[in-house]
């Protein structure tokens, strides 16, 4: 690291400073975090995801742990509520957390908890969508997608910015994690990323409205 303002050495002003310790806002805090999180969750019995780098697992007999990890926001679950909150104490005493508390919204999706289970809905992340796109008042329809006339790769004019569609459709797949009726579209729509038109712009407006 540079050295800082008001303690630059005037007879080394060219030297950096080496750490000991990564400083919170750097470009290598959040790999350091990982890893020191990392270490710790492997040394007390949990597996790293192959699948996901972000999940950790711990399988053993009848036991079944899992911590979910997305920069320095942690979800903790499993079978045996005793043994989550065991593994909660652990963190506690190797690092410095909050108190831990029921899960309530995570990656903008919001969590509430009924006496079935866990009910899943992106209603803000939604509206902060529609926001964006100043199709938050637009007139709504009851289908995403028309039956007709068909989308093709020529269906229209290039658009000639294509970051604004990118950047919908993008949004629009993950909030079909808690809304498959729109999850056909969306896939219809990601064919078209490389090289979208004003038809596909007005078939990814529809899913907004639909959405509003």
């Amino acid at each position: 690291m540079t050295q800082p303002p008001g303690l630059v050495d005037p007879t080394r002003p060219d030297y950096v400073c080496r750490l000991n310790k990564p400083i919170y806002g750097l470009k290598q805090s959040p790999r350091a975090w990982y890893m020191a999180l990392k270490d710790h969750l492997v040394q007390t019995g949990f597996t790293n995801s192959l699948a996901d780098t972000s999940l950790f697992v711990y399988c053993r007999d009848s036991v079944l742990l899992y911590v979910l990890v997305y920069v320095d926001d942690i979800i903790v679950t499993g079978n045996r509520p005793e043994l989550v909150t065991s593994v909660e104490t652990s963190l506690a005493t190797r690092f410095s957390i909050k108190d831990p508390c029921d899960i309530h919204y995570f990656l903008g999706i919001e969590v509430t908890r009924t006496n079935n289970g866990l009910h899943l809905m992106q209603r803000k992340y939604i509206v902060d969508l529609l926001t964006k796109t100043h199709m938050f008042e637009a007139k709504p329809v009851s289908t995403p997608m028309p039956t007709s006339p068909k989308l093709t790769l020529h269906s229209g004019k290039a658009l000639d910015n294509a970051k604004e569609y990118r950047m919908v459709v993008g949004s629009l797949q993950y909030i079909s994690i808690t809304r498959p009726d729109i999850a056909y579209a969306v896939n219809k729509l990601s064919l078209y990323m490389h090289k979208p038109t004003d038809d596909h712009w007005q078939a990814a407006k529809r899913v907004l409205r639909y959405l509003a």
